[in-house]
């Protein structure tokens, strides 16, 4: 890797910030190389509005799960789980006595 020579310089780690340092220590160094070659001068922002939007996908999809599991699946609210099938008109059970 052209990245190689960094390694020799004693405590290269320091160099880097704390966030640099967490990414490194989570994907490794060469992969940590490869993103910074490629994404060099661009600020990069992880969104979790696609995570989201893939949970709710997933719990209309999934209406036959019941309510609690469905949250705990995902690690939302009951009340979420709720609102997104309500949305969807879907055959929901009232989330507070139980009933159709």
């Amino acid at each position: 890797m052209k990245y190689g020579w960094i390694k020799e310089i004693p405590e290269y780690e320091k160099y880097f910030t704390t966030d640099q340092r967490d990414s490194i220590e989570l994907i490794g160094f060469e992969a940590y190389m490869v993103l910074h070659e490629r994404f060099e001068k661009t600020s990069i922002h992880f969104s979790s509005a696609p995570i989201m939007m893939l949970k709710k996908a997933w719990a209309i999809k999934n209406k036959h799960i019941p309510y609690n599991q469905a949250a705990r699946i995902l690690g939302v609210s009951e009340k979420t789980i709720y609102n997104w099938r309500e949305e969807k008109n879907l055959d929901n059970y009232n989330l507070f006595d139980g009933k159709k």
